[in-house]
């Protein structure tokens, strides 16, 4: 809507019903990806065993690994542009970590 008005008050003044939705593109972009923004992966390593917990506001997914046993992996992507995946596996179970993310 500033840029609306900028360009009214300089003698464009048909920009001006454009900026209405294009205020509402940007409404409808921030809440189609700010709910990612609220993705929590929590891992904590204890003496006995690693802990992660994954969720948005809480703890939605819980594993518990052995601490002696655990291996992290880093695995290549069958398709070339997809990202890696990091995940921490024991005993057959395997948990993918911090998928959020992408290569840089």
């Amino acid at each position: 809507m500033v840029f609306g008005f900028w360009f009214f008050r300089r003698g464009f003044p048909r920009v001006l019903p454009y900026s209405g939705p294009e205020a509402f593109a940007v409404a409808v972009a921030f809440h189609i990806v700010l709910p990612d923004g609220e993705n929590r992966e929590v891992i904590s390593v204890f003496p006995a065993r690693v802990v992660i917990e994954k969720g948005r506001k809480q703890a939605a997914i819980t594993a518990e690994f052995d601490h002696r046993s655990t291996c992290v992996v880093l695995a290549r992507s069958p398709r070339r542009w997809y990202p890696n995946r990091l995940s921490q596996t024991s005993h057959g179970r395997s948990v993918e970590l911090v998928s959020f993310l992408t290569n840089s």
